[in-house]
């Protein structure tokens, strides 16, 4: 299972950005991934930069997590 990644824990999402995706049902990584790229487009301040920003920063976050839940309980140390 992938942990869900929420949007409002993501840098570079504004508050205002939040707040209309959360109208519009949108809470997590996986709900803006999965949302149609035109109804996304269609909100108030979603140009196609800027969902494609968001969609990098929530893939790149995904990313991570999974790197970080295949180690288990691995840490690296330095």
């Amino acid at each position: 299972t992938t942990e869900s990644v929420y949007l409002d824990e993501l840098p570079g999402i504004s508050a205002a950005q939040l707040e209309i995706l959360s109208k519009n049902e949108i809470h997590t990584g996986e709900d803006f991934l999965d949302s149609d790229k035109d109804m996304l487009l269609s909100l108030k301040g979603f140009g196609v930069k800027t969902v494609e920003k968001i969609q990098v920063i929530i893939k790149e976050k995904i990313a991570a997590l999974e790197i970080n839940s295949s180690q288990g309980e691995l840490e690296i140390q330095e």
